[in-house]
């Protein structure tokens, strides 16, 4: 089965005309990285990607970033918790400075 890639993952649809100042920090989540999968960037630069979603919204994007990366994609993400996505390599830094 294919993973989803396009904003039927995180619909924005009905964001659309509305202020991005009324938006929940979810919803503006949502809209950014439905930007981002409408996007042909090979590179995904993330602060937090898992942050203000859901369990089922963060288990549907680490589908879609081990898909990018099986594709040749290369992310690259912060995260000052652990997280359900899979990684190839893992530099832990403290205070700018790798551990």
């Amino acid at each position: 089965e294919p993973v989803p890639t396009t904003t039927t993952v995180f619909p924005a649809i009905g964001l659309l005309n509305k202020d991005i100042n009324s938006l929940s920090d979810g919803q503006k989540k949502r809209v950014s990285l439905s930007r981002l999968l409408l996007s042909n960037s090979m590179v995904w630069l993330l602060d937090e990607p898992l942050v203000f979603l859901d369990e089922d919204k963060s288990n549907l994007l680490a589908s879609i970033i081990s898909n990018h990366n099986n594709g040749g994609g290369i992310t690259i993400y912060s995260s000052n918790t652990d997280t359900t996505l899979q990684y190839d390599n893992i530099i832990k830094m403290d205070d700018y400075a790798v551990l």
